[in-house]
Formats: C-alpha cells, sequence, structure tokens
C-alpha cells in the first residue's frame, strides 16, 4: 500500500524517507485502533436527547453514529467539514443546502464542507457521518 506514496509527495517530488515513514506510523496506528464493530450492539436511543457516539477519529477522517428518534429533528446549520452520511435504519430527509433528499436505509448522501446540512427523521432513524477530521 505504501508503494504508492513512494512516488507522490506535496512538491510532486518522491517522497523523503522521513515522510515515508510518518505514513507508514500513521497506517500502523490507525490498524492498531481498528477493531470489529457491529453497529447493531451500538445504536442507542433516547426519548429525550438525540445520541450521537464518535467510533472512530483518525487523522483522515472521523465516523460517527447518530441516533434519533421521530421528531429530534437536527435544523439545518452549516458546518465547515464535508461529511458522507449512511442511513442505517429508518426514514427521513437530509438537507444539503436549499435540497432535501428522502433518506432510507442504505442511501448515502454527500454534503460538502461549508454547506447547510440538517437530519429530519420521520421514524426512529439510525445513520453514520464519515467526517472529515475538525
Amino acid at each position: 500500500m505504501l508503494e504508492k506514496y513512494r512516488k507522490l509527495s506535496k512538491n510532486g517530488t518522491e517522497l523523503a524517507e522521513d515522510e515515508l515513514n510518518e505514513l507508514k506510523s500513521k497506517s500502523q496506528d490507525m490498524k492498531a485502533r481498528m477493531e470489529h464493530i457491529d453497529l447493531q450492539d451500538i445504536v442507542e436511543y433516547s426519548r429525550t436527547v438525540r445520541v450521537k457516539k464518535d467510533i472512530l477519529v483518525t487523522d483522515w477522517f472521523n465516523v460517527s453514529l447518530i441516533c434519533l428518534e421521530e421528531g429530534q429533528e437536527i435544523p439545518p446549520h452549516p458546518e465547515p467539514y464535508a461529511v458522507l452520511f449512511h442511513i442505517i435504519d429508518g426514514e427521513g430527509t437530509i438537507t444539503v443546502g436549499t435540497k432535501r433528499h428522502d433518506a432510507l436505509p442504505g442511501h448515502m448522501i454527500f454534503v460538502p464542507g461549508n454547506s447547510i446540512r440538517g437530519i429530519a427523521p420521520r421514524t426512529r432513524m439510525s445513520l453514520l457521518g464519515i467526517q472529515q477530521p475538525h
């Protein structure tokens, strides 16, 4: 995997050995933190507040599990980071800018950074947010 990085660097030249070692170290660190996660085991709802659990935080992306009861809307608001929502269960609407998208199990909806986003579940709903680190 790291062989492809040998040819790349910020200025287009071959990576220096120390840059390559840093990438290797980060890759090993991420592997060390990886776990087998059964999402069904960690989905959790609350009647009073929406539930958000950070599942994985790396230098490259963060993964959060969001669990909402019907009516627990996250109102449209701007965020500086991009996110890819993957709907696990339930139904609702995800707002991206001025557009509203149906969100059904298996759907994926991308929201660019600095965009308005919101989530309005029609039923109990769980989804993953795969985000730029922030």
